[in-house]
């Protein structure tokens, strides 16, 4: 049994980053909310692996990236989200 106030203990960390939508038409969107400072890297790939945009950084709090999709062919998309020595990856779809 964990009572608060006992030394040694961390409260849980909340590390959240999420996708708006999985179908877009000229912009992907990543929210976030997290509690400290995190080193965050968001990569989109296409297809062919090819790495076409992404971000690396630090982010903290709650807020929002986008990547701009309209200069994109219609298709399918991957963005690897890596955050916390985690990884995860989403599946987009680029429509016109």
């Amino acid at each position: 049994i964990v009572e608060p106030g006992v030394s040694g203990v961390s409260p849980p960390v909340v590390s959240r980053l999420w996708l708006s939508r999985t179908i877009v038409k000229d912009r992907v969107e990543v929210e976030y909310l997290l509690a400290v400072k995190e080193r965050v890297r968001l990569s989109l790939f296409d297809v062919m692996g090819r790495r076409v945009d992404g971000f690396d950084g630090e982010l903290v709090g709650k807020g929002r990236l986008s990547f701009d999709t309209s200069q994109f062919g219609a298709g399918a998309y991957f963005l690897k989200i890596s955050c916390r020595n985690k990884e995860s990856i989403q599946h987009i779809v680029v429509v016109k």
